[in-house]
């Protein structure tokens, strides 16, 4: 007779994940979208956001049409210069659903404190 396994808090129950995952292409298209949608909400255009997050506008055009998978340090410097978490780029955790904060919260000056010439 097989001996009863002990179930504790860290023992997996069921091993079907809570979410089903996305393919990296639709994690890239979602996260686009997402961007997108909250550089239209703040009235900024991609060349306007790249320049604030440091980086090059046709690399805004990539991550928007959902090309490659952006770094998350990316991710950060995006939402940095979009004054939100980084958690708005997850789609699982529910932080993209969530309001986003008014145009007046975003940065008025470029990524790491440059000064707008």
């Amino acid at each position: 007779m097989a001996e009863p396994t002990l179930i504790t808090d860290s023992t997996p129950r069921n091993h079907e994940p809570a979410v089903p995952p996305l393919t990296a292409a639709q994690l890239s298209r979602a996260v686009g979208q997402r961007l997108c949608a909250l550089r239209r909400e703040r009235g900024l255009s991609q060349e306007e956001l790249a320049w604030r997050a440091g980086l090059h506008r046709t690399r805004i055009s990539q991550i928007e049409r959902g090309i490659g998978c952006p770094k998350i340090a990316t991710l950060y410097r995006l939402a940095l210069a979009l004054g939100m978490p980084l958690a708005v780029f997850c789609p699982e955790t529910g932080a993209a659903q969530r309001s986003t904060a008014d145009v007046r919260d975003a940065p008025k000056h470029g990524y790491a404190g440059q000064a707008r010439v």
